[in-house]
């Protein structure tokens, strides 16, 4: 008896492996067999009455309680191993359901519908099969109840057929569910055709308002022109982003990206006339800068750069506007054009009357150059300047202004030259514990 009960495989600790660990099928029917067999060496071999010499031993409560602790291991790994079964089988009607379910979502929105149809495919391909295998386990795993000759429950065998069910519902749901979001695929196409084809019909229109600038020259009206860009602007990135974003969406539907070039066009036309309206509008503020405000203030150098930067900039768009036959807006390059000209003129008198390097004895030259004495103060402007005829004087103002500025030059730098010379005072310290001294500075 010893030795059946011995030949019985311990499924707790097989091996190393861990408690709860994966047991396989043939060791569980392996265990109930020799649990079975255990069982019936107990009732066929093992007497209920052993006699010696000089005593009996009564053997029947020992032989019972083997044969009912054979039984209770059985039912205890036969009823856990059908708790799993069942429990597994639960599983996997819910993740079917709930994958079923997905599949059944109708796509209202591309990256949905990009989504949905790469589900659907991988499961086609596939998701079906692991699914299936899946399920063949479970199927398994029953088998492995029976060969034990365990009495299923109704749950159990329900919960099983339940699992088939939804197995066969999705295996015949997929290929129609694919060939439905086909249909749904075309509806989204068209949708985003005909959204870009709306927004093609708007770009023309709101081309059309952009053109419309080519009857706008007015330079006194700059301040309107300029809010009215700054509006359509505002507009023309919303059209950007509408083509970033259809463009994006055509992409991701794998169709052919359309380049909106009318979208292009109305960039160039509005970027041309944001020059213009926008040169027209600085050229306004720094004219009265230069010539309204106190001349003392400005810095020479600055006022040529910006002068020369806007004249460039005047002179591009005039040829442009010219060579396209826009006579309005040539006009208003013109214009700006001229006053810038006409600012490069009197650059020569602001350079000389704006030197850094003027000291008391040069204005006193100025004076006597001109006649009179200049009010180095705020309400001295450039226009009063040349109200008062002082660009006749521009040679001689620019002479002593020379003069001043290689004055300036060499005062400079004597400055740095003194700054240089300042004392130093220096210190010996001792070095290490070699007796010597080294020079030290001290400041």
């Amino acid at each position: 008896m010893a030795s059946r009960i011995a030949e019985i495989p311990d499924l707790l600790t097989k091996g190393e492996e861990p408690a709860g660990s994966k047991v396989e099928a043939d060791a569980i029917i392996e265990y109930v067999r020799k649990l079975r067999e255990a069982k019936r060496s107990v009732l066929d071999d093992c007497r209920s009455l052993l006699r010696t010499a000089m005593m009996a031993t009564d053997c029947s409560e020992v032989n019972e309680t083997l044969c009912k602790r054979s039984a209770e291991c059985i039912g205890i790994v036969t009823a856990a191993l059908n708790d799993r079964v069942r429990e597994r089988s639960q599983k996997f009607t819910a993740s079917v359901a709930a994958l079923e379910a997905r599949f059944q979502e109708v796509p209202e929105s591309e990256q949905a519908l990009v989504d949905l149809e790469k589900e659907l495919d991988d499961f086609y391909e596939k998701g079906q099969d692991v699914y299936e295998d899946e399920y063949s386990e479970i199927r398994r795993w029953l088998d492995v109840l029976f060969d034990c000759d365990f009495a299923v429950p109704t749950d159990t065998l329900e919960a099983i057929h339940e699992a088939s069910n939804r197995l066969d519902a999705i295996s015949d749901l997929v290929p129609d569910r694919i060939e439905e979001v086909e249909f749904t695929r075309d509806d989204i196409e068209q949708a985003l055709g005909e959204r870009r084809d709306k927004v093609v019909a708007e770009l023309e229109t709101f081309k059309a308002v952009i053109q419309g600038f080519a009857d706008y020259g007015d330079v006194h009206a700059a301040d309107e022109n300029y809010e009215r860009l700054e509006n359509l602007k505002a507009r023309m990135a919303r059209y950007t982003s509408l083509q970033e974003e259809i463009n994006s969406l055509e992409g991701l539907l794998k169709m052919d990206v359309t380049e909106f070039g009318v979208l292009e066009e109305c960039q160039a036309e509005l970027d041309v006339y944001d020059k213009l309206w926008s040169l027209v509008k600085d050229y306004g503020l720094k004219e009265h800068l230069w010539y309204k405000r106190g001349m003392f203030q400005l810095d020479a150098e600055a006022v040529e750069s910006e002068t020369m930067t806007m004249w460039r900039s005047a002179y591009k768009l005039q040829a442009t506007f010219e060579q396209d036959g826009r006579e309005a807006p040539m006009k208003a390059a013109s214009f700006v054009k001229k006053g810038l000209d006409e600012v490069k003129q009197h650059l020569p008198l602001l350079q000389a009357l704006c030197n850094p390097g003027l000291r008391g004895r040069h204005w006193a030259e100025i004076s006597s150059v001109v006649g009179f004495t200049i009010a180095r103060d705020k309400t001295t402007t450039l226009q009063k300047m040349l109200d008062m005829d002082m660009g006749n004087y521009v040679k001689d103002l620019a002479d002593v202004s020379d003069r001043a500025s290689q004055e300036y030059q060499i005062e400079r730098s004597l400055e740095s030259q003194q700054a240089e010379l300042q004392p130093v005072t220096c210190d010996f310290k001792p070095w290490k514990e070699t007796g010597t001294f080294i020079l030290s500075g001290a400041t």
